[in-house]
């Protein structure tokens, strides 16, 4: 079965959902594409029940995913993963069984405006192997572990991926929650992350590959890997963080192609678990414009993104802004960042003095274990700060710290501030910002402030670290007081007030 992508007029975006019928007693199903050029081709795979069996997304001008009929699971005999099992089959790929009956294929092509292209721009094949013909999918690396949720009736990860511990000290944990690997548009393998997260401090990262969430994930003990998917539409993207279920299993790609799809994808059922979170709102031809999204649904916000592109400088100067409009507004939504990185270790973006690296820049979350449950937690209790260089926060609130929340207080309330630097750190400055407006800035990186808050009134406390050029270092969620009723309900609610 082969389907050929036609070139219509002067697009830049293809797309199409085919139907095929499989046989019985088929092992393997290979989907095999051929594009004339180098492009980004996402696919989804549905089988007769309607269940996401295959994804891919990414940039080549070839490639295969099979799809294998096995529900046999390799266990492992590491006991600190004793839940989990080894992958079987091509990476994002759900094995199982494959039943005769009408399967589908819903496919999406972007190619550049300046690219050359022929009257057909390529051809998706579906071939059906059995027996000898079906062979073995190359298994991947040692210690692949499987994510998949066994005996589940929708494409959906373990809990036990959410579960696994490496650590259990109650600490502030180093992050980032937003990377991407050759799977997308990345450049880096998912092994090549790893290592160079580890050569960054992380202590763990969220895999957020563009429209692909993975089904398994090299074993490591130094660097926790947690699941995520980084939704992307051309009215912009989001991140769901922590996610075990997949966005387009239901709706498939009409999540990206309307408004309001993109809008109710952040709606949550009972058992899911992830948070939602918008990414780099404010930068160029990425920035968010679906205008009627509740702020409801939004549980963070992407501040900081890459800070070594260019672009981002005034972008995330912008999202600080917004962000304090929401929470002046009485949204509690968490400020995290994220490096987006795509480029390898050595790679630099033009214009920039350094390279583009994972944990650049990074999202500290104050969290009871290294785990995926407790770090979600620490995120959705605002118990974060985020830094570049290694500037960590230690900021005292009426006693509290941050992402605390208090109901009563005096009226003077005790605030202080100490910020680590790196060994080689020249002048800073700490800004502190309450209700939503600098008050004051301090030249030094210890300080103490005495605020007055009205008791009975809604308010919030935090800080924002510069350079003495102010060139932003860090910066901290609040500590809040009180309650408010939000009166900014959507995104263009927001962007219209700032």
């Amino acid at each position: 079965m082969t389907w050929e992508i036609k070139k219509e007029a002067e697009q830049t975006s293809y797309q199409a959902v085919h139907t095929f019928d499989v046989p019985a007693q088929i092992e393997q199903i290979k989907v095999q594409y051929k594009l004339k050029q180098v492009s980004w081709l996402r696919f989804l795979v549905f089988d007769d029940k309607g269940i996401l069996r295959a994804q891919k997304s990414g940039i080549a001008s070839t490639g295969s995913v099979s799809i294998l009929d096995t529900d046999i699971v390799q266990r492992t005999d590491i006991e600190e993963i004793k839940n989990l099992s080894f992958q079987k089959g091509d990476l994002n790929t759900l094995p199982g069984t494959i039943h005769k009956g009408q399967w589908r294929i819903e496919y999406k092509l972007n190619i550049s405006d300046k690219q050359e292209t022929e009257a057909i721009l390529g051809e998706i094949d579906i071939e059906y192997l059995t027996g000898g013909q079906a062979g073995t999918v190359p298994n991947h690396r040692p210690y692949e572990v499987s994510w998949k949720k066994e005996g589940s009736s929708i494409f959906e990860l373990d809990e036990a991926v959410l579960e696994r511990t490496l650590e259990t000290t109650a600490r502030w944990y180093k992050g980032d929650f937003h990377t991407h690997t050759v799977f997308s548009d990345g450049k880096m393998t998912r092994e090549q992350n790893m290592e160079q997260a580890v050569k960054q401090d992380l202590d763990f990262f969220v895999a957020t590959d563009h429209d692909l969430m993975p089904t398994s994930w090299p074993l490591s003990f130094n660097c926790l890997v947690l699941p995520g998917v980084e939704v992307t539409s051309d009215l912009g993207h989001y991140n769901r963080l922590f996610g075990l279920t997949h966005p387009f299993q239901n709706k498939g790609y009409q999540v990206l192609d309307k408004e309001t799809e993109l809008v109710s994808s952040f709606n949550k059922q009972i058992e899911e678990q992830h948070l939602n979170s918008v990414n780099h709102p404010f930068l160029t031809q990425w920035k968010w414009l679906a205008e009627t999204l509740p702020i409801s649904k939004m549980d963070s916000l992407e501040i900081w993104n890459d800070p070594t592109y260019k672009d981002n400088i005034e972008a995330t100067e912008m999202a600080l802004k917004t962000w304090d409009r929401l929470l002046e507004d009485g949204h509690k939504i968490t400020g995290i960042g994220g490096s987006d990185s795509h480029l390898l270790p050595v790679e630099k973006y033009p214009d920039s003095s350094l390279p583009s690296l994972i944990g650049d820049p990074a999202t500290y979350v104050w969290s009871e274990a290294l785990n995926g449950k407790a770090l979600k937690a620490g995120v959705a209790a605002g118990k974060v700060f985020v830094s570049r260089f290694g500037y960590e926060i230690d900021l005292t609130v009426n006693g509290g710290t941050i992402g605390d929340h208090f109901l009563d207080w005096e009226k003077e309330i005790s605030a202080s501030c100490v910020v680590q630097t790196p060994t080689d750190a020249t002048g800073i400055q700490i800004e502190w910002t309450v209700d939503g407006s600098v008050i004051t800035t301090t030249s030094q990186k210890e300080d103490s402030q005495i605020f007055t808050l009205e008791p009975n009134q809604y308010h919030y406390i935090r800080v924002t670290v510069r350079s003495s050029k102010g060139e932003l270092l860090a910066f901290s969620n609040p500590v809040f007081f009180g309650e408010k009723e939000p009166k900014l309900l959507t995104w263009k609610d927001v962007v219209e007030s700032v």
